[in-house]
């Protein structure tokens, strides 16, 4: 701060006027108050129309993913009471992840030192070439919300970041089109999120890609979406990865009992799964040992935990326990009145102990044991995946966002929905590598009016398939199918047909008869034009004349003209039909028509994306280009001559 610059303005006073009095002596500080005077009511005017870091003009963002940097252009940005000037910039943005990109603000003070056109350029006066005022400068540039590009020894005070763009893992999230004011778009996201709330308008479907190691891999198709009455558009498909962080729970001392093959191996399928860990195999082991007898009254075994002695042998001679020995705190112990081994002669000795084994060929499910005791049981701890129902779900700041609910064994919980965003689907976490996880796209969505015309002309079939139904029904009763004696089909349906006998025939529109399987080819995937019918063009209109003249490159554009690629097929659709028998009757000429009747019809998302081959060529390139990648989607392409 200047040591001559005097400033009393404080908004606490109320002044909103200086009032200069003839006779009077002019003050610095009455000028610098007018001016603070005036800035403030400004602000006050604009802070009620536009936020911090609305754009005013241009500004756009240029994504490049491959090269891993953004352009933000030139542009115009309302700052602290004030739309200020900001630069183009290229910044270098992590692809990965979720980043903030905004305008850096620093004011500083100028004078005659560091700016010599601001001594007094009057000729001829006696305050020529003298000092004057100074001036507050002020420098915008575009930047990341944690790297400050300037020098701190170069500016007054700290630089303040004001957050712009946001960017999700490479992809533009577009909250609203500049410029915006403020005051309006709260009025409308009110009126928008008190009369219909958050909802998707198109796209925005989530669909699961595959996992890894350590994270799952999610889509969002583009779309468009009001989110707490604020508009979030997507302007292509926005990759998320998520952690792998499943919910464990800790099972002790499951018990097994070992069943050997002939090969004595058996292959341990544990009661939970999926399987995170196993902390602890114990099992039963037989073993046959050489023991020496001592000249104390028990004899230690090698091993600790056994419980059970099978044999005590030496040579012929078979020791009975309880008689001869007992085993007492894995030894054997001698202090029985019966007979026992001579003092430093040896013997043989066969028990049972229980041991921590290492288990084999571990997967999700369970484990392989080798070479235990047969019909022994054998117990394990071990800690497996709980299921779970997440939630991914789209913010006022157009950031996805995954909730993980509340795991259970058998009824997970989802979570309840944050105040103020959009559930987009729910994620049935399963952690299992043959179904890992299923999505379910359960946002809600506008209904166009032309759906709504035709649920209500729906509505009105159904009304009438209704009415049909039950004059059907009345004539059935009125008239019963078996009559003096007289077996009597109307052909409306298979319900007076023999279930016991194989049915052959078909019943189309009250008529019985051979059924004929109807097949639908889809033509013209592999095609890169169009399929016709033969046809020959005929001129209707022709303009053989004509005169004028054109600039070939009015613009003076000489951008080279960009590959074109070309996908085979270019757009991929297909109907699954599940256990549904369909017979038609095919009439081809003369009068015959008919007509049928839609009982019932229905259709659903897709959980998953099929796989299926796709071409592509890339053509237009120049003389001396080299082609050095192909990217589809994040995968990288190999091309071929």
């Amino acid at each position: 701060m200047l040591a001559d610059y005097y400033n009393r303005h404080q908004p606490g006073q109320n002044y909103d006027k200086v009032l200069f009095r003839s006779g009077r002596g002019l003050q610095s500080a009455e000028l610098n108050e007018m001016q603070s005077q005036s800035y403030e009511q400004t602000r006050g005017v604009a802070d009620a129309l536009l936020k911090e870091g609305d754009l005013i003009k241009d500004g756009q963002v240029v994504i490049k993913p491959e090269q891993g940097f953004a352009l933000i252009e030139a542009g115009k940005v309302y700052l602290r009471g004030l739309v200020r000037n900001v630069i183009q910039t290229q910044l270098t943005i992590p692809m990965d992840q979720l980043v903030d990109i905004g305008v850096w603000l620093s004011i500083d003070t100028v004078t005659e030192l560091e700016d010599g056109d601001l001594r007094d350029p009057a000729n001829g006066t006696r305050n020529y070439g003298e000092a004057g005022a100074a001036r507050q400068h002020y420098q915008c540039v575009w930047g990341l919300s944690d790297a400050n590009p300037f020098d701190p020894s170069d500016i007054e005070g700290d630089a303040d970041f004001f957050p712009v763009h946001k960017i999700d893992n490479g992809v533009l999230l577009v909250k609203q089109p500049p410029p915006q004011l403020d005051s309006v778009t709260v009025a409308l996201a009110r009126y928008d999120r008190e009369s219909n709330g958050s909802y998707v308008v198109n796209g925005l479907r989530a669909l699961f890609l595959n996992q890894d190691d350590t994270l799952q891999h999610f889509t969002i198709s583009e779309g468009k979406a009001h989110v707490d009455g604020l508009e979030i558009s997507l302007k292509s498909a926005l990759r998320k990865s998520f952690a792998i962080d499943p919910d464990l729970q800790q099972v002790i001392s499951e018990p097994h009992q070992f069943m050997a093959d002939d090969d004595g191996k058996m292959q341990v399928t544990l009661s939970h799964s999926p399987v995170a860990d196993i902390s602890r195999v114990n099992a039963a082991m037989e073993k046959t040992v050489n023991l020496q007898r001592g000249i104390s009254i028990t004899d230690p075994l090698p091993d600790s935990s056994v419980y059970q002695l099978i044999a005590v042998v030496q040579g012929a001679k078979t020791y009975v326990e309880g008689s001869d020995f007992d085993l007492t705190n894995d030894t054997v112990n001698w202090t029985r009145n019966g007979d026992e081994p001579a003092s430093g002669s040896s013997y043989q000795a066969t028990y049972r102990f229980r041991v921590d084994v290492t288990p084999e060929q571990i997967n999700e499910h369970g484990f392989d044991l080798n070479n235990l005791v047969q019909n022994e049981v054998f117990f394990v701890d071990y800690r497996w995946k709980l299921p779970r129902v997440d939630l991914l779900t789209l913010d006022p700041d157009g950031v996805i966002r995954r909730i993980t609910g509340i795991a259970h064994p058998w009824q997970p919980t989802p979570p309840a929905l944050p105040e103020g965003q959009l559930a987009l689907a729910t994620i049935e976490q399963h952690w299992s590598s043959i179904e890992p996880l299923r999505v379910r796209n359960e946002a809600v969505r506008v209904v166009p009016m032309v759906e709504l015309e035709s649920m209500q002309q729906q509505i009105s079939d159904l009304f009438d398939l209704v009415a049909i139904e039950r004059l059907r029904n009345d004539a059935n009763l009125d008239e019963p199918v078996a009559k003096k004696g007289v077996f009597v089909d109307p052909f409306i349906d298979d319900d007076l047909r023999d279930q016991g006998q194989p049915q052959t025939a078909a019943i189309i529109n009250g008529e019985l008869m051979l059924p004929i399987a109807g097949e639908v080819e889809q033509i013209g995937l592999s095609m890169t034009t169009a399929q016709t019918l033969p046809y020959e063009l005929e001129p209707i209109l022709v303009q053989e004349m004509k005169t004028g003249t054109m600039k070939v490159n009015p613009y003076q554009a000489f951008e080279p003209i960009p590959a074109q690629i070309t996908l085979n097929p270019a757009q991929d659709r297909w109907t699954e039909v599940r256990n549904i028998t369909t017979t038609s009757r095919f009439v081809w000429g003369g009068r015959n028509a008919t007509t049928f009747e839609v009982l019932n019809q229905s259709s659903s998302q897709i959980e998953f994306l099929r796989q299926r081959s796709i071409g592509f060529s890339v053509i237009g390139f120049g003389p001396h280009e080299t082609l050095t990648s192909l990217i589809f989607d994040g995968v990288t392409l190999t091309a071929e001559q």
